[in-house]
């Protein structure tokens, strides 16, 4: 959900950013049906993380198939986690309660956008593709033997991503 409100971000507030990496986002959905089963996913999801035990939930979240069958590869400590604001989150935040970004997107001339998806990952690819396509200011870059939790799987080529957006482009001697 955070490359979603990422982009809700750089969209209110354009000029505020000199550039923006958006990992494995989705734009959102513009058929009335398709937002209404998404938000009802998503309240099942709340729920399961409200009411279920955690081990059951958190292996039933890592094993669909967006992640690719792969562990979550970051730890987490579940005395930091609240059961009622993940419940919240998934209900306030759902795509389903979202605008579809893709128009705003096209028409979005600054910042520079990196949008960054796992080579493994592909509804996330095929959306980079698109967004590419469509969006005269947004790069994709896939990145290999990566799904869909891309910093965590593929630290070193992340790393590079931030790099290539960061640091100035040098030039080769002449």
């Amino acid at each position: 959900m955070g490359g979603r409100l990422a982009l809700h971000a750089v969209l209110h507030q354009p000029r505020l950013w000199a550039g923006a990496i958006i990992v494995a986002a989705d734009p959102g959905l513009s058929d009335p049906d398709e937002r209404a089963q998404c938000l009802g996913r998503d309240r099942t999801w709340g729920h399961r993380f409200l009411t279920e035990p955690w081990g059951q939930v958190l292996a039933d979240w890592d094993t669909q198939n967006i992640f690719g069958g792969h562990p979550n590869p970051c730890p987490r400590d579940l005395n930091q986690l609240s059961r009622d604001r993940i419940c919240q989150v998934f209900d306030n935040y759902s795509k389903g309660r979202q605008d579809d970004l893709r128009l705003k997107l096209t028409q979005l001339s600054h910042p520079p956008l990196l949008y960054v998806t796992g080579a493994r990952d592909s509804k996330y690819t095929a959306l980079g593709v698109e967004l590419t396509a469509a969006c005269p200011n947004l790069s994709h870059r896939a990145i290999p033997q990566a799904g869909h939790r891309v910093p965590w799987e593929s630290p070193a080529e992340f790393y590079r991503c931030i790099e290539d957006l960061l640091l100035p482009k040098h030039s080769s001697p002449r």
